[in-house]
């Protein structure tokens, strides 16, 4: 084993993920009318992570690891109402329900292994956190991933 290769490691990863979110249904309440919603999300996130190597030789790590997902998201395109656009007032009262929140934290969990120094495949699993504030219409975020890394460093 290197002894310059350290079994605890702090890690910083930066992000950028773009998402669409569309769903269309009928209303359990009135009107009653088939109903759409739908964002786009462009998110930003930092994640400070603490990764603790379970095998730990030179070209071949294997490790676990846990940390917090920082999240600042710009919300756009938002709809919410009648399935044939446009809408109309008679059929929905209120066109935009989200309160949207700028900003949340999360936990991340990650299992995965490291070769050749440079290469790292993963599985993370991110808690669900709200991404609205309404308390009658809710939408929560979760993220289940499996990856690719390359380290330059």
């Amino acid at each position: 084993m290197n002894p310059s290769v350290r079994r605890f490691q702090l890690r910083i990863e930066l992000g950028i993920a773009q998402s669409q979110f569309s769903s269309s249904y009928t209303l359990k309440v009135s009107p009653y009318i088939p109903s759409r919603a739908s964002f786009d999300d462009l998110s930003l996130t930092v994640s400070p992570q603490v990764i603790y190597n379970f095998y730990n030789a030179e070209n071949f790590k294997f490790y676990g690891g846990a940390g917090v997902v920082l999240r600042y998201f710009r919300i756009s395109n938002a709809y919410f109402g009648s399935q044939s656009q446009p809408n109309s007032a008679s059929d929905m009262e209120a066109n935009d329900p989200y309160a949207f929140t700028s900003a949340q934290n999360a936990f991340l969990f990650k299992l995965g292994f490291q070769i050749h120094k440079n290469w790292g495949f993963f599985a993370q699993y991110t808690t669900a956190v709200p991404i609205t504030g309404d308390s009658y219409w809710a939408l929560s975020s979760k993220c289940e991933q499996i990856g690719i890394n390359y380290y330059f460093w």
